[in-house]
């Protein structure tokens, strides 16, 4: 009798969608539906494709051919439409089930100066913005997760046997976080290895000097965490998969620069 194959699951895919519906519900306190969902999923993979040319781009027209430009204002253009068709009647009218949802403080929120509130476009701005930034990274930081647990097994069962010592089969709630260590270091780790944001760019606002290396205003600087998160004079074994080193007696961050799993 032959044997049965296990089907292949698309790690990356189910993550999206499973951080597209939190970052909903969060965001804008009820389920956002599939395609709607799967419509922003789309926008947001578009803008967080890794492309250097889009950090290098500087310039509105894109004339080097780059079009980075263009297809980011595309983008973020979809992705306000496609959440304004979708919640301004209910959300950002202030009708909806908004209540303890992102978009109900932004709704109520004033401004502490002229005690205006917020413009709609600049609700529904924000909320395009948290949608972006807080789901694609987040599902490529999971899939990562499953991919590194699976090809170590020991780290594997005793993260098991810490949720299942902590949770004993329920399901968790904000206030085991504390308790689940291991759980937490496994995820520092895998952020030291597959940081979501592979690099940060800022640009000089001023001529500056740095350990002898002068920067000129207006010249782009990069941050790289995944090189720092590597070096290897910095870290030990720095290309082992070892969550025990974010364990509170373990060797944790060299230092305050050498680990930036996020911008």
């Amino acid at each position: 009798m032959a044997a049965l194959k296990s089907p292949t699951i698309d790690a990356l895919a189910e993550m999206a969608h499973l951080t597209a519906e939190i970052i909903s519900r969060a965001i804008f306190g009820k389920e956002l539906g599939a395609n709607m969902r799967m419509r922003l999923s789309t926008v947001s993979s578009a803008i967080s494709a890794p492309s250097a040319r889009w950090t290098f781009c500087r310039c509105s027209g894109c004339p080097t051919g780059c079009r980075a430009g263009t297809g980011r204002r595309a983008s973020l253009g979809a992705a306000h439409s496609c959440g304004h068709r979708r919640r301004h009647r209910q959300l950002w009218l202030g009708r909806g089930p908004t209540s303890g949802a992102v978009i109900g403080r932004l709704l109520e929120a004033r401004d502490p100066e002229t005690d205006e509130k917020l413009t709609k476009a600049a609700v529904r701005n924000e909320a395009a913005v948290l949608f972006m930034a807080g789901h694609e990274t987040t599902a490529n930081s999971l899939a990562w997760t499953w991919y590194l647990l699976s090809q170590s097994p020991e780290v594997e069962a005793k993260l098991h046997e810490e949720v299942d010592s902590v949770l004993a089969g329920r399901a968790p709630t904000l206030a085991d976080v504390p308790h689940l260590v291991y759980t937490r270091a496994v995820f520092e780790e895998v952020l030291r290895l597959y940081p979501p944001v592979p690099f940060l760019a800022r640009e000089a606002l001023v001529d500056a000097d740095f350990k002898g290396t002068k920067i000129a205003k207006g010249s782009l600087v990069l941050a790289v965490p995944w090189l720092l998160h590597r070096h290897k004079k910095l870290w030990d074994r720095p290309d082992e998969f070892v969550p025990e080193r974010f364990l509170p007696d373990g060797s944790g961050a060299p230092s305050k620069f050498a680990y930036i799993p996020s911008p």
